[in-house]
């Protein structure tokens, strides 16, 4: 799932699961008690100790706590008493008690914003004294609310601050740097783990699947485990692992027989399997929609399925030596008679043995420079063939070889996401013929959730960026590529131009232009576009929010194809498509 970018977890866990079920750790997370009442001379301004600084919280403006009550603020005949939580915020669906007292005016309007898409905004408008519960959705916690006193009645009125809302649940894992976003509740499950010559596999009850991972993480997939007792044979007679390596079994050992990716990638196992008990975690809420999780391993070590689509291990690797003989992968998924895909077991014919004809290792990009090796005995001359590619750009042909040797291979770009075929041959031998198939990885991998289009996508835009949202569509900045998106809600006119703003020279604004009350002017580059580029004022209309910083992701499918479609995620989680087949974009809003 290039997925370096984000924090990175250690391999340490606060305790081990007998630990967490026997001291009801577990079972502490998940009840949640009201939260006692605070004395008097405890009641803050925000919320305790829970008062926000000047840190930036994805999506959210920063704003400067007020610490502390202030003394009453007087002006025109008009003091604010207090505005403040009285009950505090211990978690979100906790009620808590919010309470206010203005002299000088009838009536306060109370304005809360804040959280991951803004879902805590609400107003109330109410008498100068009273109080109120309050309580939070669950996906702001971790993010920053803002309350707002003000009133219609007299505009020296003004009083906020912002309080962030604590998480629902504990993290089990510790990180070298905790993410702002809140986990979910942790679950355990009865699991099991082997160890291979080139990664793990692992299996989980709770979700009735199968992952295996490289030791780096570049090849990995989940997928189902469809093992039935009784049914399936726990191993396989004709798979016949070398002394000191073993076969996986039962479901594992399916998963390993049915999927030849995974069986090429992992090679024999070099240990039985380890049943345990795993705790699997993640975010509970994430840009862009996807999260990060993690999953326990045995001897302190996890698995790290990232939200870009990149998996982490981190498990002590054992130092080993590849067995001389190859475990034999599946026939391809096609039905293809097609043998080994990085090897093939000893075969005799007239005299003839494959010893070997493999990958060694299997190359995890285009790029790579790998090495096919090979061993026949019984020949004393061979010939290998390649081909593939979307227009036999692979194609090669390597003849007057030796019974025994090797290749270094690399591959055209262009072939990244294809399968390609070689084929080992002698001319002493006619009967002789043996070939496999590999599909090549392609160069870069996909950031975007559930993009799609047809080969490999281009090298990913991951940059610091900003939306805005208007009556009539949305803004977006992308920092990494000096650019502003611009587009109507329906997609139907839309444009992408170079950001020119130019901090001191330009103007922040327009002062001649005053916004209705509730929208506002955009600013900086947003503005600049907006009054200058012909038509998009006219489009957009006034701004309904204000400008929100995030990590903005930009990526194009395809890099050889005629007509490419291109992906640019939003700050919701949704994303925008243009196809340049078509002439509208697709606004995926979530």
């Amino acid at each position: 799932m290039n997925g370096n970018q984000n924090r990175k977890a250690t391999p340490i866990q606060k305790q081990s699961v007998e630990e967490l079920t026997e001291s009801g750790a577990l079972d502490a997370i998940t009840n949640v008690s009201p939260p006692a009442e605070l004395a008097a001379s405890e009641q803050v301004s925000a919320v305790g100790n829970q008062l926000v600084g000047t840190e930036n919280i994805v999506g959210q403006p920063q704003i400067e706590s007020p610490g502390r009550a202030e003394p009453a603020r007087t002006g025109e005949n008009v003091q604010i008493n207090f505005f403040r939580f009285a009950k505090q915020v211990e978690k979100p669906r906790t009620p808590a008690l919010i309470e206010w007292d203005v002299a000088g005016v009838e009536t306060v309007q109370i304005t809360r914003y804040g959280g991951q898409y803004g879902e805590a905004g609400e107003q109330w408008s109410v008498a100068a004294r009273g109080s109120m519960q309050q309580t939070f959705p669950l996906t702001t916690a971790g993010y920053d609310v803002t309350y707002l006193l003000t009133s219609l009645e007299n505009e020296s009125v003004t009083e906020r601050f912002a309080l962030r809302v604590p998480c629902e649940y504990d993290w089990v894992f510790d990180f070298d740097n905790p993410s702002t976003i809140c986990p979910d509740k942790p679950h355990i499950s009865d699991a099991a783990f082997q160890v291979f010559e080139g990664g793990v596999m692992l299996w989980m009850a709770e979700s009735d699947s199968i992952f295996y991972t490289t030791w780096d993480g570049l090849i990995s997939a989940e997928v189902p485990d469809t093992y039935e007792h009784g049914t399936d044979p726990i191993s396989d007679p004709i798979f016949s692992a070398p002394d000191g390596y073993y076969q996986p079994d039962y479901g594992l050992g399916k998963a390993w027989r049915t999927y030849p990716e995974a069986q090429i990638a992992l090679g024999w196992a070099i240990e039985p399997t380890n049943g345990y008990q795993a705790i699997r975690q993640g975010e509970a809420h994430a840009p862009f929609g996807n999260v990060d999780e993690f999953v326990s391993l045995p001897n302190d070590g996890y698995l790290h399925f990232q939200r870009d689509g990149n998996w982490e291990l981190s498990y002590t690797q054992p130092e080993i030596q590849l067995a001389a003989v190859r475990p034999p992968a599946a026939a391809t998924a096609s039905g293809a008679a097609a043998v080994a895909a990085t090897d093939a077991v000893a075969e005799e014919d007239a005299g003839v043995t494959v010893n070997y004809f493999r990958f060694n290792p299997p190359p995890t990009r285009p790029t790579d420079n790998v090495v096919l090796e090979w061993s026949v005995s019984g020949v004393s001359s061979l010939k290998i063939s390649r081909t593939g590619g979307e227009a036999g750009e692979a194609n090669a042909e390597y003849t007057d070889l030796a019974a025994e040797g090797s290749l270094e291979q690399t591959f055209p770009n262009t072939v990244g996401g294809l399968p390609v075929v070689y084929t080992l041959s002698s001319d002493e031998i006619a009967e002789m013929s043996l070939e496999f198939v590999i599909d090549i990885p392609c160069e870069y991998p996909w950031v975007i959730p559930n993009a799609y289009g047809g080969g490999c996508p281009t090298k990913p835009i991951i940059s610091f960026g900003a939306q805005q949202e208007f009556e009539g569509g949305l803004m977006i900045w992308i920092d990494q590529e000096d650019i502003i998106v611009y587009t109507n809600w329906e997609g139907t006119v839309h444009g992408i131009v170079d950001d020119t703003y130019k901090h001191g020279v330009d103007l922040v604004s327009d002062p001649n232009l005053t916004p209705p009350r509730g929208f506002f002017q955009p600013e900086y580059g947003f503005g600049k576009v907006w009054r200058n580029e012909d038509g998009v004022r006219d489009l957009l209309g006034w701004a309904v929010t204000q400008s929100a910083e995030y990590e903005v992701r930009h990526q194009t499918s395809d890099i050889f194809a005629d007509n490419l479609t291109e992906f640019i995620t939003l700050l919701n989680g949704g994303r925008i498509i243009i196809d340049y087949a078509e002439p509208n974009w697709q606004i995926e809003l979530r």
